[in-house]
């Protein structure tokens, strides 16, 4: 579990089990802009994670994207972290997946964006900087080129309208 703190009543514990996810491990919290929601990156003992979206008001919480968590060797496996958009729709996370031979999933890993509501996803076509003020843009670095070439572009979350802004010799 995990810990949050709040002005009114001090530090409280934060399980998801509260809310009928069976995840013990969690890390790396991100409140939503309007502070309505909070999302933990979930792992379980056998690194089966996913990225919980929890309401507290309404007591309900959504699981996105499982997938089984690649074993970072050089510090432990932590849970995946995220990032909100400013319109508190959509979520981003650099998942780290491993395939059914236990390898690294280039399919299934990768920079992603999901809506909260979990119906929509993308992955990034490249190495993830930012989204846009208005969420509806990523700022990302692409190397499909040459991978010693940094293209910065930007685009549509799905991919669409995609911009080369520039590039840089690594």
């Amino acid at each position: 579990g995990g810990w949050l703190y709040s002005w009114d009543s001090g530090v409280t514990a934060f399980t998801p089990q509260d809310y009928g996810i069976n995840y013990p491990q969690i890390g790396s919290p991100a409140w939503s802009p309007d502070g309505s929601k909070i999302a933990w990156g979930l792992m379980d003992n056998e690194l089966n994670s996913a990225i919980g979206v929890f309401d507290s008001d309404k007591k309900t919480a959504k699981v996105l994207h499982p997938f089984k968590q690649k074993m970072a060797t050089d510090m432990g496996t932590p849970p995946p972290s995220t990032l909100w958009s400013a319109d508190g729709k959509w979520l981003f996370s650099s998942i780290r997946a491993q395939g059914d031979d236990g390898q690294y999933d280039n399919v299934l890993s990768g920079d992603w964006i999901f809506s909260i509501e979990g119906n929509e996803k993308y992955k990034v076509d490249g190495d993830f900087i930012s989204l846009s003020p208005d969420s509806n843009w990523v700022l990302y670095i692409n190397r499909e080129k040459d991978v010693n070439i940094l293209e910065l572009q930007v685009a549509r979350f799905d991919g669409s309208e995609a911009t080369k802004l520039g590039e840089v010799d690594d």
